[in-house]
């Protein structure tokens, strides 16, 4: 029988008006085959051939000889990926057409012939006062540092090669590399020059650390002998004077402020010409914050002056946080915040700050004290004092750990080294009012005399203020002075103690060991707060409120050209370091650079 037509068969459904049955070419599977090589030619078996068509996976593995046939159900575009161990896997992305076979061959190469590793660039030049710069690994291998010139320091994130060199402080250029190995026995070699030296560099300035204030003038000191050009400050000529050893530079004529800063521009050259400009920020203090009159009169300087700590509050009290600040730069470096907290103490003995937090439990007021490390800002452990019913007032510790606190109307030790024991000290009943027996006469505990000596401060009912001193290591309590004053300030400076009052044209210097006092006499009053500068062995200085520095060696006043709106005046307990707050901005000084400055006005 003669076939029928396909084209005919077709055409029926049609004439009768039913759905045509017209193929789809796109619905018929496709035929994927093909040879995987390396790159000698020879077929590669344990190929993993991956296929993906959409959320569809399938997969075939290559024969002994590389060889490799798979069927697809449908057309359309799909993705291969062909890997191996050993081999750089490779991807593939084809579209297929239904009914149709599909060779598809391809050649893997090895991940030793594939394999790179190179510098990018292969050469950097550092000048002869060194610096950083940076280099990039360009490679697809894993890579170790093999060596590196000891004068150059390496360090590398990812891919990127951070490079810092030293200065040259030698006559000759320098040539090294930096070597590092790869997989596969790759290797790559960044050359280093640097020229030659030595570099003419500053050394020391007037100013630079906590230290520097080891001249009355201001001065620059460079490493070698140097020919000034000039010495200017905006655009004035300053005079100089230079060193006999021609290193160092001293400025003269230069007006120094207490509050202001100005910059001495020293321009100078090496006896072969080398030039360098630099710049003096010559100034009093260190550096300076905006502060607010919510913070704490008494900031906590810690003993090695390293640190200093400074509380602060809403109006009401609450929301406290304490920040500590570094002494070489007088910049912020931790903060600690709390609902609620009353003061701020510092042990030298374990170089914690003992933090005051008021309790009351069961209507009975006590004191939570939690210590924090003093230089890293880590709580340590709590305790609680729990005494009649009262709250801490004040409280300070001498070198050996030993304390003393005001705790409501009562005096009380306490002892860091033995697990903080505490309880009545001995002899506190002679430091009740004679007139009022409940009525404790101190208030005010402040340690002095290089830790070893307590002042505790205070009036009775009749406005008597008594102030008594006590010996850490003995125990022993004394009565030193009586007056009028309402004021008081110690330091561990020296065993000496002010006693002053606001509306007094004269305060006392005592010695809180021998009891010998002196009257000094004032050209006004007005004092609300003062610290102790350093003097040695001999009677102190201060710095006052009134922004003057008085002697009570010879009763000597100087006045600071200022309005007097300096209203907290704090030292460390050495008296090397100085906290003033003046016109809502705090400055810490180097108490060196007060009587520097004296002296260089004179």
């Amino acid at each position: 029988m003669k076939p029928v037509s396909l084209y005919f068969i077709c055409l029926i459904p049609v004439l009768f008006g039913v759905v045509s049955c017209t193929l789809n070419e796109a619905d018929q599977p496709v035929k994927i085959f093909g040879q995987i090589t390396g790159t000698t030619g020879n077929g590669l078996g344990g190929v993993d051939i991956l296929v993906k068509r959409g959320d569809l996976e399938q997969s075939v593995v290559t024969s002994d000889n590389g060889r490799y046939e798979l069927v697809v159900s449908d057309a359309g575009q799909i993705g291969m990926t062909f890997s191996k161990a050993g081999y750089t896997s490779q991807e593939k992305s084809l579209v297929l057409l239904g009914g149709e076979k599909k060779r598809v061959d391809l050649i893997l190469h090895t991940l030793s012939e594939d394999a790179y590793f190179k510098f990018a660039p292969a050469e950097v030049t550092f000048y002869n006062t060194g610096g950083t710069t940076g280099a990039y690994i360009d490679t697809n291998v894993s890579f170790e540092q093999e060596s590196v010139p000891s004068w150059l320091t390496v360090s590398i994130e990812g891919t990127a090669l951070t490079i810092q060199c030293d200065s040259n402080e030698t006559s000759e250029a320098r040539l090294g590399y930096i070597v590092y190995k790869a997989a596969y026995n790759l290797r790559d070699t960044l050359k280093v020059r640097q020229f030659a030296g030595p570099v003419l560099k500053v050394l020391h300035y007037w100013g630079k650390d906590v230290s520097g204030f080891s001249s009355e003038k201001p001065f620059v000191t460079f490493s070698e002998e140097i020919k000034v050009i000039s010495v200017k400050s905006a655009d004035k000529v300053l005079d100089y004077e230079l060193s006999t050893d021609r290193k160092t530079v001293y400025v003269n004529n230069l007006g120094l402020s207490l509050f202001g800063m100005s910059d001495v521009h020293l321009s100078v050259k090496s006896d072969d010409d080398r030039p360098l400009n630099f710049i003096i920020p010559v100034k009093m203090y260190i550096n300076k914050r905006s502060v607010s009159q919510q913070e704490n009169k008494f900031p906590v300087f810690t003993s090695d002056n390293k640190f200093v700590w400074i509380y602060s509050s809403d109006y009401m009290g609450n929301n406290v946080v304490i920040k500590q600040f570094s002494v070489e730069k007088y910049e912020e470096q931790k903060q600690l915040s709390f609902s609620k907290m009353s003061g701020i103490y510092y042990n030298p003995f374990n170089n914690c700050l003992y933090l005051t937090i008021p309790v009351s439990v069961e209507n009975r007021n006590m004191t939570e004290v939690h210590l924090y490390d003093a230089k890293t800002g880590i709580f340590r452990e709590k305790f609680t004092v729990d005494y009649k019913g009262a709250q801490i007032v004040d409280m300070d510790f001498a070198r050996n750990g030993y304390g003393v606190m005001v705790v409501g109307e009562n005096l009380l030790y306490i002892d860091s080294a033995n697990d903080h024991v505490y309880d009545v000290f001995p002899g506190a009943f002679s430091l009740y009012d004679s007139y009022d027996s409940k009525n404790l006469i101190p208030s005010v505990v402040q340690i002095c005399n290089n830790y070893q000596t307590f002042l505790l401060y205070g009036k009775n009912s009749g406005s008597t203020y008594y102030s008594y001193a006590i010996d850490a290591g003995t125990k022993t309590l004394n009565t030193i002075h009586t007056s009028k004053y309402n004021s008081f300030v110690a330091s561990n400076s020296s065993p000496y103690v002010f006693y002053f009052s606001s509306n007094l044209f004269y305060m006392i210097c005592q010695h809180v060991l021998t009891k010998e006092t002196k009257t000094l006499s004032l050209d006004k009053n007005g004092i609300v707060s003062m610290a102790f500068l350093p003097s040695g062995d001999g009677l102190p200085q201060v710095f006052t409120s009134l922004l003057s520095i008085i002697s009570a060696t010879d009763n000597s006043i100087y006045n600071f050209d200022y309005p007097y709106n300096g209203y907290n005046i704090q030292s460390s307990h050495d008296g090397k370091l100085l906290l003033v707050s003046y016109n809502k901005i705090g400055y810490l000084f180097a108490s060196d650079a007060l009587t520097f400055f004296l002296k260089n006005l004179k």
